[in-house]
């Protein structure tokens, strides 16, 4: 298919509408989304030193690992964006995204030349969809994988100039991928492959020795963190690294792959039909090249993508984890380009390749549905949890996290990581706050409410405690149910009460602020007769008053 400038133009404004859509659409589903998991320990500076976690700034915090991964461009990029936004998770999204469309955008400069602009277009496509890398697509701290991958691309696009500028650019741009995450490693064996290749191999071995090197330098320093994620014993989990990546991305394309309910969410899992997809092409491929000449950087591509999958199977992880399944995809991709670089695409089979595509786009949104159902969950409780840490801001004990309280979590909250009071108030001093605006907690609900109490009961250590009866009972009153059989409910005043049981009975008491009025958030204790206790609740710049509750006839004296 001729690559006429005409083609050209209408390839990319087809991909800038492509890009357009699935921004918009990606934005639109993320749009509950917060910080959440390793996001936090950037957040609060955390590194961790084996099992340990500490608070740490200055360079040591840039340079210490994350979960055994260099991501120091990555924790400067946070840094950039917190100075710029704040706690604003949404733009942090926004920058992902963008890094999404970014390494689309280069695939097609990539394979554009090798297949032409109209056929390229077609798997550009495939990946703006991909819903089953909805991680990298969805979640803003994949943006470590996401740059790492478009400075990948960019350092072999640069290395395609031949020039002194290119290459130091091509190396630039891979300390920068290496410094992202490992996959810049993938890509610095990829383009040692390409310089091998050539007849001035000697003269410029530099280019992916620096990043290596580089990367040598820093490991052995940050082995005392005791951070090590890969292990060599893993090695015999290779060839089914291979061969399971493979077919994860060949289901995800062909949108085999399994969705919905009693599917697990991170793991695409490999089908049978994937499987064979997967044997298809790799047999195709083993055919094109006996054939011969292909351009090098099949080679090129073909290193990056087996490497990849070597590190992910050193690590000891699945390759059909979404998180890996965007890079994979891409980077198959571009090994497809090349094996097809001289054989011209007819439009039955170009027509064929696009529904293929469509076809699989259902299945896809899909997947990223099931992905984002449990992140957009994890992001309200914790914008929630971190609400009532700024109301409580003066009265919390520093090491109260809601996340970690068995009351908290059996009222359904609790997050994957969760910050002390301590180190999350500093953060919001410094950065900004992650939790919901007063003015956002009466409309989340019924059970994120019911959430709200029982982390701010906790964080302001509500409780009955016990008090001699009241001298003077002349300001008391007895609140009775409106109705037989129903609860009391009244509002606590701001300075407190002393409740006591009247008659030969024992009275449940609770309390709420946000939750429905229908029963109290957090059961608070049981008086008995003649039992008194006194309920104080320190005030703050919420005007929600709080309610208390009863299940029979309580005296009620103020403080």
């Amino acid at each position: 298919m001729n690559a006429t400038p005409r083609a050209t133009r209408l390839a990319w404004l087809g991909l800038a509408a492509a890009m357009c859509v699935s921004a918009t659409w990606l934005m639109i589903a993320g749009r509950d989304l917060s910080f959440a998991s390793d996001d936090l320990f950037y957040y609060a500076h955390y590194v961790a030193h084996g099992s340990e976690i500490t608070v740490v700034h200055g360079l040591e915090y840039f340079l210490a690992p994350s979960n055994g991964h260099l991501q120091v461009v990555g924790k400067l990029l946070y840094g950039l964006l917190f100075d710029i936004a704040g706690g604003n998770y949404t733009v942090f999204r926004a920058v992902n995204v963008a890094g999404v469309m970014l390494c689309v955008g280069l695939f097609f400069e990539l394979s554009r030349g090798r297949i032409g602009p109209i056929p390229a277009l077609v798997p550009c496509v495939s990946l703006l969809f991909l819903g089953f890398a909805w991680e990298p697509l969805l979640w803003a701290f994949d943006m470590h994988t996401t740059f790492a991958l478009a400075l990948g691309l960019g350092a072999v696009l640069m290395l395609r100039r031949g020039d002194r500028r290119g290459d130091v650019l091509a190396c630039v741009l891979l300390v920068l991928s290496v410094g992202m995450i490992e996959l810049g490693l993938a890509f610095a064996i990829g383009i040692a492959v390409s310089v091998l290749l050539r007849p001035d191999r000697w003269r410029r071995l530099w280019i992916f020795l620096v990043p290596i090197a580089l990367y040598g330098c820093w490991w052995l320093w940050a082995r005392h963190f005791d951070q090590s994620s890969i292990e060599l014993s893993n090695v015999r989990l290779i060839p089914a690294t291979f061969a399971n990546g493979l077919a994860a991305v060949a289901g995800s394309v062909f949108g085999f792959n399994p969705t919905g309910a009693g599917v697990y969410q991170p793991i695409t899992e490999v089908t049978a039909a994937g499987m064979v997809v997967a044997g298809v092409g790799v047999v195709a491929l083993v055919a094109r090249i006996k054939r011969g000449s292909v351009p090098s950087t099949l080679w090129v591509f073909l290193a990056v993508v087996l490497s990849y999958w070597v590190l992910i199977a050193l690590g000891g992880r699945g390759a059909d984890s979404s998180r890996y399944i965007l890079v994979a995809t891409l980077l198959v991709f571009l090994v497809g380009a090349d094996a097809l670089a001289g054989i011209g695409i007819r439009w039955p089979v170009l027509v064929a390749a696009a529904c293929v595509v469509a076809l699989a786009i259902p299945a896809n949104v899909a997947k990223l549905n099931d992905g984002r159902g449990p992140q957009g969950n994890d992001g309200r409780v914790g914008r929630t949890e971190y609400a009532m840490l700024d109301l409580a801001r003066g009265h919390v004990d520093p090491d109260y996290a809601p996340g970690r309280e068995t009351p908290v979590v059996n009222a359904g909250g609790a997050t994957f990581t969760a910050l002390p009071a301590g180190d999350y108030l500093r953060a919001a001093r410094e950065i900004g706050s992650l939790g919901y605006s007063q003015s956002e907690i009466p409309g989340l609900s019924p059970t994120l409410r019911r959430i709200a109490d029982v982390s701010l009961a906790g964080a302001l250590g509500v409780k009955l405690r016990p008090s001699a009866p009241p001298t003077n009972r002349a300001g008391c009153a007895v609140a009775r149910a409106a109705e037989p059989g129903q609860g009391v409910a009244f509002r606590l005043p701001r300075s407190g009460v002393l409740l006591g049981v009247p008659g030969h009975r024992t009275i449940g008491v609770g309390v709420l602020r946000f939750g429905e009025p229908t029963e109290p958030s957090l059961p608070l204790a049981k008086l008995a007769d003649g039992g008194w206790a006194t309920l104080r609740i320190p005030a703050d710049s919420d005007p929600v008053p709080w309610q208390v509750f009863a299940d029979g006839p309580v005296d009620v004296c103020p403080l």
